[in-house]
């Protein structure tokens, strides 16, 4: 009778008080939703909550933890290479991808697309194969997203999309035909024989390709429009960095000939 509040007409309130003299402490009052954190990184997990008064020990009022078993996985952690969604968005390694294998892109392009800013360097790639590669990638030629081509990236290519090609001659590069430039990839592909050329183009065929280094590791041979044939890189012993030489009729694209050396090759799908 000391307090004005506590009476059999009252409502009774969480505050541990039989604010309506009914004999029970706190019965019929609102209670809050409470969720379990048990990797105690202040987030809890939606599947795991009790209604209490206060918030019991091991347990928080939010419930936004993806995977409250890791400390470092929330809403607030930071996006790391690692194949888990590490800031809850429902997105697994974005503004990440070819960081790490953990994280392989399929290829350059996605880089890009998943981190625009992203610059040249080395990224993992794996073409949607499984498999994944090293490779680097060229992001600031003609709106970037250029897949160096190398022979563990070639050994994972099939005919598929179509593709355009960069070819980089130290301070200079030359472009593909987008049109033209398409073929079927085959690995450790010598560079005689006969290819297939104009794949989606109205001029459609097949040529002979014959160089002197047609015993080296290669990957054929493409129309390049007109009556232009222009032979796609060589790749001798410096195969596994992707630099070759890459052998012209016209344009003389690299002014040095018929055919340079140290140039490397880039594609792009279309």
């Amino acid at each position: 009778d000391t307090d004005s509040d506590v009476n059999p007409d009252a409502e009774d309130v969480c505050d541990e008080v039989d604010n309506d003299c009914d004999g029970e402490v706190d019965d019929g009052a609102t209670l809050s939703t409470w969720y379990a954190d048990a990797d105690a990184d202040g987030f809890g997990d939606a599947d795991d909550s009790l209604d209490d008064c206060a918030e019991p020990t091991g347990y928080v009022a939010d419930d936004t933890d993806c995977d409250d078993t890791l400390a470092d996985v929330n809403p607030d952690a930071t996006e790391a290479c690692n194949g888990t969604d590490d800031d809850c968005d429902g997105s697994t390694d974005e503004g990440v991808l070819g960081d790490g294998s953990a994280c392989a892109a399929y290829d350059c392009g996605e880089v890009l697309d998943d981190d625009p800013s992203a610059g040249d360097g080395t990224y993992y790639v794996d073409l949607g194969t499984g498999t994944v590669v090293s490779t680097s990638c060229e992001m600031d030629i003609e709106g970037g997203g250029w897949t160096l081509l190398k022979s563990d990236v070639v050994d994972l290519m099939s005919s598929g999309p179509s593709r355009e090609h960069l070819y980089t001659y130290g301070s200079g590069f030359y472009i593909s035909p987008a049109t033209t430039m398409v073929w079927s990839w085959s690995s450790y592909q010598a560079l005689s024989g006969t290819y297939s050329y104009g794949t989606g183009t109205s001029a459609t065929g097949t040529f002979s390709c014959t160089h002197a280094e047609s015993g080296s590791w290669g990957i054929g041979c493409s129309n390049g429009g007109g009556g232009t044939y222009k032979c796609l890189t060589i790749y001798g012993s410096s195969a596994s960095t992707g630099q070759g030489t890459v052998c012209q009729d016209q344009p003389d694209v690299f002014s040095v000939g018929a055919c340079a050396s140290n140039v490397y090759t880039w594609y792009r799908e279309l």
